[in-house]
């Protein structure tokens, strides 16, 4: 029964009007895509772990955003602001 948690952040200037989509793979496995649609808010999923995933000594984990969002006068594409990862 155990889940991968993404914890982080939504700025509104991320969400352009429309949801954004965040997906989760572990070691090359996508397991989840989180809709994200709440400006200015925190955010909590739970991703349930399949079982070949489990007790392993090492997991890579991949974020990633169907789109970044570049700050005026800045030039770089940024993501989500992503605050944990932990395996409960």
């Amino acid at each position: 029964n155990q889940v991968l948690r993404v914890d982080g952040y939504c700025p509104e200037t991320q969400l352009q009007g429309r949801p954004v989509h965040l997906t989760v793979r572990v070691n090359s496995v996508a397991l989840a895509v989180l809709r994200l649609d709440q400006p200015n808010e925190r955010f909590s999923h739970d991703v349930p772990l399949p079982s070949p995933l489990l007790n392993q000594p090492r997991l890579t984990v991949e974020l990633e955003l169907d789109r970044t969002t570049t700050p005026e006068g800045d030039g770089r594409p940024l993501g989500m602001p992503i605050s944990s990862v932990s395996i409960r």
